[in-house]
């Protein structure tokens, strides 16, 4: 639980969190610091060996404000 916890804190201190639920977070920002805050997570958070899953949906330009 400590890696969840301090990926946790990594994301909302990364510069791009915007807000977490339901065990989904919200990252925003130029796309280019975005995949940055992701690739950071990959390689700092869980054993090198371990097996990792991502599901992600982008958005660019949306008028959505949600």
């Amino acid at each position: 639980m400590d890696e969840i916890y301090g990926c946790i804190d990594f994301l909302k201190n990364s510069g791009t969190f915007l807000r977490s639920k339901n065990f989904c977070t919200r990252l925003r920002g130029d796309a280019g610091a975005v995949f940055e805050t992701l690739r950071q997570a990959f390689l700092r958070f869980g054993p090198a060996e371990g097996h990792v899953t991502i599901d992600m949906t982008a958005s660019a330009n949306s008028p959505s404000t949600r």
